[in-house]
């Protein structure tokens, strides 16, 4: 395993435990069942991807899956932060646009 790979599975375990803990603040938050399960979904398709490629598993067809679901999740990812900004227990009264552009 090459010293990229090394850190990439570091950012994969990383990544799957902060994951945890967003998906536990959507349900703290009282966010609708659907949009948490949708997240979860989201966050175990990433961790899945990135394990895939830390353990050599180059395989053609995730490779042309992984082509159409990364903007998905770039998508996903705005909305969330969208949402998160609007809805959430420590949402601001302003707009939070200005916010979540300067995050992109």
């Amino acid at each position: 395993m090459t010293k990229g790979k090394k850190w990439m599975l570091v950012y994969s375990i990383i990544f799957i435990l902060l994951s945890i803990t967003f998906i536990d603040s959507d349900i703290s938050n009282k966010y609708s069942l659907f949009y948490s399960v949708w997240m979860a979904l989201s966050y175990l398709m990433i961790s899945t991807g990135n394990l895939l490629f830390v353990f050599d598993n180059n395989i053609k067809d995730i490779k042309r899956i992984w082509r159409i679901l990364f903007p998905i999740f770039i998508i996903n990812l705005v909305v969330s932060m969208i949402i998160d900004q609007k809805y959430g227990d420590n949402s601001s009264p302003d707009d939070g646009l200005l916010f979540n552009l300067t995050v992109i």
